[in-house]
Parts: C-alpha cells; sequence; structure tokens
C-alpha cells in the first residue's frame, strides 16, 4: 500500500461524523460523591439506606435490658454445665452394660447392668438424675430463646432435640412396661430389636449415637472453653455466656478435636452396632419368656 492510498483512507475514516463513534455512558458516581459533570448536586442515583426491620417486641425488651440478659444466660449456662455432670456420670455407667454384651455374652451385661442399677436407680440418686436431665432441658431451651435472632447451634446442641425423642421412646419400654416382669434385660432387648429390628432397633441405634454425639460434642466445647484463651473484660464475659465463640482463643484446645471425633465413633460404633449384633444373632431364650416380654413391648404406644 502506497503513501497516496494512506492519505486517501486516513482522512476519510478521522472526518466521520461523530455520530459514527457512539460513546457509552458513564457509570452513575458511587453514593457519597458528587458527579464530575455536577459538582454541587448530590447523583441522583444515590438513595438512602433502608432502615433494618424492628426487632420482635420481647426480643427489643432483652437488648435493652443487656445486663439482665447476661446474667440470665450465665446463670443458665452454670445450670447447663453443672446439671451434665450427673448426666455424664450416667451415660458412661447405663453404656458400661452393652459394651460388655460382644466380650462377656448378655448375661455378663446383664450382670454389670445390676451394679449400674445399685448406683442410678436407688431412692436417692433416680430423683436427682431425672431433675437433672429435665433442668438440662429447660434451660437449653430457655438460654436458645434467650439468644435470639442468633446464628444456628452447632450439630451437637441440634442433636439435643431428637435425643429428647429417642429418650421418650427408651424410658417409655424400659422404665414404664418392663419393671412388671422384673426390669428390663439384654434378654427383653433382644426379643424387641427381633421383633421390631427397624423401630425398636432403630431407636437403640439413634439413641446411642445421637447421645454419645451430644454428650461428645458438647464436651468438646466445654474442653475449648475450659483450656482454651478467654477474652477479658464485658465482650469476653458477654462472648462466653452468649455462646458466639468472639473472644476465644482459637489454638488451645482444638488439637483434641479428632481424639474427640474417633472417641464417638468408636463408642457409638461399639455399643450401637456389634452390641446389638450380637444380641440380635445370640441365642434366643425360652418361647414362653420372649412372649412374655413381647407382651411388655406392646404396652409401649409405640410397638402396638
Amino acid at each position: 500500500m502506497g503513501v497516496s492510498t494512506l492519505t486517501s483512507v486516513l482522512p476519510r475514516t478521522i472526518n466521520q461524523p461523530p455520530s459514527h463513534f457512539p460513546l457509552a455512558p458513564l457509570p452513575p458516581p458511587p453514593c457519597g460523591t458528587m458527579p464530575l459533570w455536577s459538582p454541587s448536586a448530590p447523583s441522583s442515583s444515590c438513595r438512602a439506606p433502608s432502615p433494618p426491620p424492628p426487632p420482635p417486641p420481647w426480643t427489643s425488651f432483652w437488648r435493652s435490658h443487656s445486663r439482665l440478659r447476661l446474667l440470665l444466660l450465665k446463670r443458665l449456662a452454670d445450670a447447663q454445665h453443672l446439671t451434665a455432670v450427673p448426666l455424664a456420670v450416667f451415660l458412661a455407667v447405663h453404656l458400661a452394660a452393652p459394651a460388655v454384651v460382644p466380650l462377656l455374652g448378655a448375661e455378663g451385661g446383664d450382670a454389670v447392668m445390676m451394679v449400674g442399677r445399685e448406683l442410678y436407680q436407688s431412692p436417692l440418686t433416680e430423683p436427682l438424675l431425672f431433675l437433672s436431665l429435665g433442668l438440662h432441658t429447660l434451660s437449653g431451651l430457655l438460654r436458645r430463646l434467650l439468644l435470639l435472632p442468633a446464628a444456628p447451634p452447632s450439630l451437637a446442641h441440634m442433636l439435643a432435640y431428637p435425643l429428647i425423642a429417642l429418650l421418650l421412646l427408651h424410658v417409655d419400654a424400659n422404665r414404664a412396661h418392663a419393671p412388671r416382669l422384673g426390669g428390663a434385660s439384654f434378654a427383653f432387648v433382644r426379643a424387641g430389636i427381633r421383633r421390631w429390628p427397624l423401630s425398636a432397633g432403630g431407636v437403640y441405634v439413634g439413641i446411642v449415637a445421637v447421645g454419645v454425639g451430644h454428650a461428645l460434642g458438647a464436651g468438646r466445647a466445654g474442653w475449648a472453653r475450659r483450656f482454651g484463651a478467654r477474652a477479658q473484660g464485658v465482650e469476653g464475659a458477654r462472648a462466653e455466656a452468649e455462646g458466639t465463640g468472639r473472644g476465644r482463643g482459637k489454638g488451645k484446645g482444638r488439637e483434641w478435636e479428632g481424639a474427640w471425633t474417633v472417641l464417638g465413633l468408636g463408642v457409638a460404633g461399639w455399643v450401637g452396632g456389634v452390641s446389638l449384633a450380637c444380641l440380635y444373632l445370640g441365642r434366643a431364650g425360652p418361647a414362653w419368656r420372649d412372649t412374655a416380654y413381647l407382651d411388655a413391648w406392646r404396652g409401649s404406644v409405640f410397638y402396638n
């Protein structure tokens, strides 16, 4: 291409009317700044932020009385921690009986269970156990209501809700109807899970898995609070009482998380899986005794 060709093309390209080169519209300036083309007026695209929706009346009351709310949260947390001690002791003693079934058989498990009943079914300890369970549940529900609106609870705390339903089914079958046969034994459990493998067996597996998960998950959180670094001052106390985790150290206490997980899976797998499988596959008792056991099971609404 020669020089004459370039000179013949360039003037035509440069001298084209401006309509052939449309300009894209400029984006509106960010809110709080003045547009360049009108320094004295704010941008018309800026709008005032909409106010947040008002909280419910009962939450606004507690927010306006933050000191009272913080005091109640701390007292409810103390009640949960204190009542968790007898419940944890009961859980360890109660799970010891099915834990030895794969090693000692159903008769050995019954012997361990009889020793445990001397501890948690005495005239003094049994009312204390049910009182601790009721206070633990009630304080947890009230504390969750006072924390609203807040982030959803952890998985360990969410497991408490299905655990309540499983406990009711377990107590109804093994505590309300079995005593008329001299108390629940592993022969009674075997008759139930053989007749209703999904419902009765599912309740036993569920209560072991959910109960161990809730106990160890909440225990891990308590371990982290006990050995983790805590914030000082009002914000640290508020974070600890409300369970938000703000102000706590993230280094200490977390190295045991893997151990807590392995322990929970091991206990739930051994007691809820191996022990129940040994009972299900074990030698059945006399037919007349199993018939009496099944009649006691049918006394529960869930197994009719």
